[in-house]
C-alpha cells in the first residue's frame, strides 16, 4: 500500500494463520521514495507492531541520480524483525512519521 507524502499516520492490519505452527523469523520491510530528510537516521518514525514500539534492525537507501534536483531524492527500505511479536490472527502495523 502507498501513502503520500502529507500522510503522518498510516495502519496496516495482516491476516496470520500460522496453521498450529510458530514463528521462526518474521521481517517487515517498509520501502520509502522520493525522501529527501531522511539519511539513515529514522527516528522521525514512530512504529508500532502489535502495540509494542518496535525499531529497525536493518535499512538500505540508495539515490535516483537524475539531475541536480531529484538526485537529492533518495528511496530505500527499512527492515523490522517482529518475529517475536507476531501472532495467531490479526497483525496490526502502524506508522506514524513526526516529521
Amino acid at each position: 500500500a502507498y501513502s503520500v507524502a502529507g500522510d503522518t499516520n498510516r495502519t496496516d492490519e495482516y491476516d496470520v494463520d500460522l496453521m498450529d505452527g510458530t514463528v521462526n523469523t518474521a521481517l517487515l520491510y517498509v520501502p520509502y521514495n522520493w525522501d529527501k530528510n531522511i539519511i539513515g537516521d529514522f527516528n522521525t518514525w514512530n512504529t508500532t507492531f502489535n502495540g509494542k514500539t518496535i525499531a529497525p534492525i536493518a535499512s538500505y537507501r540508495d539515490q535516483s541520480n537524475l539531475g541536480t534536483t531529484y538526485a537529492k531524492y533518495g528511496y530505500g527500505l527499512v527492515v523490522y524483525d517482529v518475529s517475536d511479536l507476531v501472532v495467531d490472527g490479526t497483525n496490526t502495523f502502524e506508522l506514524n512519521k513526526t516529521a
